[in-house]
């Protein structure tokens, strides 16, 4: 296994796509996929973990991550525009770094490309 520095917000966001695919799919490997992540990011922060998982800002990045789950599952079947999909990874980038500014007091390294001034 390869383990990485990331910001702490790409961590909840990687835990979020695991909790959309636990929710789609109920199943023991997600179930075990989640909770693993979710043990190796509070071995890290604590018991800010379940602050974190309680606020706003985790659940509209959760909120984000199942409507781009669902986006995507209509755009393999042409029912909605890519840009769509797009304009919902946008907002998912934003809320990323809503995530990040209020528990760590900062903005994400990611950089977004082709959005004109970044939010």
């Amino acid at each position: 296994m390869i383990k990485i520095a990331v910001d702490e917000a790409y961590a909840f966001d990687m835990l979020s796509i695991l909790e959309v695919k636990l929710e789609e799919s109920y199943n023991t490997q997600n179930l075990r996929n989640f909770q693993d992540f979710a043990e190796r990011i509070e071995d890290q922060i604590g018991v800010l973990l379940e602050e974190i998982l309680a606020s706003d800002e985790y659940n509209i990045l959760l909120k984000s991550n199942m409507e781009i789950f669902n986006a995507v599952n209509m755009a393999k079947k042409d029912i909605i525009k890519a840009s769509q999909v797009d304009n919902l990874n946008y907002e998912r980038w934003k809320a990323k770094n809503r995530l990040q500014e209020r528990f760590f007091g900062s903005k994400t390294s990611e950089v977004k490309i082709g959005y004109g001034k970044q939010n």
